[in-house]
């Protein structure tokens, strides 16, 4: 393929790589390390860390540990999230997806996730439906 050299290719190049690297892929807002709780059980901490397009949820309970990838759409009015999980005792690959939207507000991550293998995404922050809403708080780096 060759590079183009003039301005418009130049452009359009850098517009494809911002288009991919914050619409559909890699959000520099949500790397890093969360610690919450799923709303209706504050007594269990759940620490969520994002790194590139994988993540890792995991509670203080050590069977409760959850890995995957993730697919984000951040060009819509609710933020869509897709959760793969990669180590997960489902048995079809559909039921290893749960369909979410996210919302960042300060420091305030709030997800809200079907259950995997549920087709349907939720609509709202404020109804979600059968779904499961996590209240995350980020933690600053120390450096």
């Amino acid at each position: 393929m060759k590079v183009p050299t003039n301005i418009f290719g130049n452009v359009l190049l850098i517009f494809l790589f911002v288009a991919f690297c914050f619409g559909c892929g890699i959000a520099p807002e949500l790397q890093g390390t969360w610690v919450g709780h799923a709303v209706g059980e504050p007594q269990v901490s759940w620490t969520l860390t994002i790194a590139q397009d994988e993540f890792q949820m995991t509670s203080e309970d050590p069977a409760k540990c959850l890995t995957g990838r993730l697919v984000l759409n951040s060009n819509c009015t609710l933020k869509k999230i897709d959760l793969e999980y990669c180590d997960q005792p489902f048995s079809a690959v559909h039921k290893r997806i749960s369909y979410g939207i996210y919302k960042i507000e300060d420091d305030t991550l709030t997800l809200v996730a079907g259950h995997p293998g549920q087709p349907i995404r939720p609509h709202s922050f404020e109804d979600p439906d059968d779904a499961v809403m996590f209240i995350f708080e980020k933690i600053k780096d120390v450096f």
